[in-house]
């Protein structure tokens, strides 16, 4: 099995935008052949990083 983590910072007048289109990467990604499960998460202790992680 294959982990990826990624780091996204997003800027913060652009955040509501940015998270719409991260939660439709989101869907996308895990209809994808091969793709376990695909999960973004805004960074507690900074709401302007998403963290994704796929398996």
């Amino acid at each position: 099995m294959i982990a990826v983590h990624a780091v996204s910072p997003l800027r913060p007048e652009e955040r509501d935008e940015s998270l719409d289109l991260i939660g439709d990467l989101a869907e996308k990604s895990r209809a994808e052949p091969g793709v376990i499960d695909y999960r973004p998460a805004t960074d507690v202790d900074d709401p302007n990083v998403v963290r994704c992680f796929e398996q």
